[in-house]
């Protein structure tokens, strides 16, 4: 987990790749547009306002946010529970809006763990402006908004922060592998 631009997404298959972790990933149900270069069911499940309502009032999700006070990011429950009666960890991208609900359930809790990552406004707004040209400043700004909160939150509920402001992509991926190691072994 981590502000937007922190990396989340660009170092996920070096720790999917990770054997002895065990993890697979679990799509992210969305109401936000598909960007370029993804696919519907690769990392995203892309649905309407319609669905995603129906699925929450069907409790169909561990958990659900806003983000970004502009679209909706799930977990799907049902993925979830298969992969544990597979043996297998999840590595799941949540928001901290979606990470203050995976707390507040005990069943879950108990082998949750998070890492959040952190860079500063400066870096957020190059990589999301590199990243999507056609961002407006408004959702800029509405981005470096909700990073506020989720600093303050991530204090309070995450395992591990980091800063990876300065780090490579290789370098980032090596620091969060070596957190996950111990988190795993915990």
């Amino acid at each position: 987990m981590g502000v937007a631009g922190s990396g989340k997404t660009t170092i996920q298959p070096d720790l999917l790749a990770e054997k002895d972790f065990h993890f697979i990933q679990v799509n992210t149900t969305t109401t936000r547009p598909m960007r370029d270069g993804e696919a519907q069911g690769e990392m995203y499940d892309f649905v309407s306002d319609e669905l995603f309502e129906k699925m929450k009032d069907a409790d169909a999700f561990v958990e659900y946010a806003l983000v970004h006070q502009k679209y909706y990011y799930a977990t799907p429950k049902q993925a979830i529970e298969d992969a544990f009666e597979q043996g297998n960890n999840v590595l799941k991208q949540v928001d901290i809006l979606g990470w203050e609900q995976i707390m507040e359930q005990d069943d879950v809790r108990e082998y949750a763990r998070s890492v959040f990552m952190d860079v500063s406004d400066e870096t957020m707004r190059e990589r999301m402006v590199s990243r999507d040209l056609s961002i407006t400043e408004e959702e800029i700004l509405r981005r470096l908004e909700s990073a506020q909160y989720e600093r303050v939150r991530a204090q309070e509920l995450c395992d591990v922060v980091v800063e990876v402001d300065h780090m490579t992509k290789e370098e980032q991926a090596e620091v969060v592998k070596e957190i996950v190691a111990e988190l795993l072994e915990g």
